[in-house]
């Protein structure tokens, strides 16, 4: 089943950032490039508990974050295949939750590198005039970095919120 992830991941990524890789074709300039790169990782130095939207479950939820578990890399479509042939079988156990927490984190920080990534290329877009990439990005950024942002944000309390029940 790892290769269903890796091919689910792989999907995302070629649609997300498709439009992100023919933009930057057209409108190379390394100065934009390099400096994008930079500022994009300076969002390292926030810890992400700053970068939280919410502190509350049903927040994400109203943005159909249930819905897109199905979809995603170790989501519930993955998982209830590998529950038929592991009937037990669970992403997270009280003995690896703080790595899994730590798995979370790093996806959370990825995403997080990405959106500014994707924003500073949507000002240079728009700087160019290209108005239809601009929008493009945009909405690529919502559905390829904010909602798996938020959705490890959701994942971490649904954690967090088993780890006290159970501990």
């Amino acid at each position: 089943m790892k290769i269903m992830n890796q091919l689910i991941n792989f999907f995302w990524t070629i649609c997300g950032c498709s439009i992100l890789i023919i933009h930057w074709y057209y409108l190379w300039n390394i100065w934009w490039f390099s400096s994008s790169i930079l500022l994009s990782f300076s969002i390292l130095i926030f810890q992400l508990k700053h970068l939280r939207f919410s502190k509350n479950r049903k927040f994400y939820e109203g943005f159909g974050i249930r819905i897109m578990m199905k979809f995603v890399q170790n989501g519930n479509l993955i998982n209830n295949l590998i529950r038929k042939k592991k009937p037990y079988y669970n992403i997270i156990n009280v003995s690896n939750y703080k790595n899994y927490l730590k798995t979370i984190n790093m996806y959370e920080r990825f995403h997080w590198i990405m959106a500014v990534f994707f924003f500073i290329s949507t000002v240079y877009a728009l700087i160019n005039g290209q108005y239809i990439i601009s929008i493009t990005l945009i909405l690529n950024n919502i559905w390829y970095n904010f909602y798996p942002i938020m959705l490890q944000q959701y994942n971490r309390l649904r954690i967090l919120a088993l780890k006290s029940a159970v501990l």
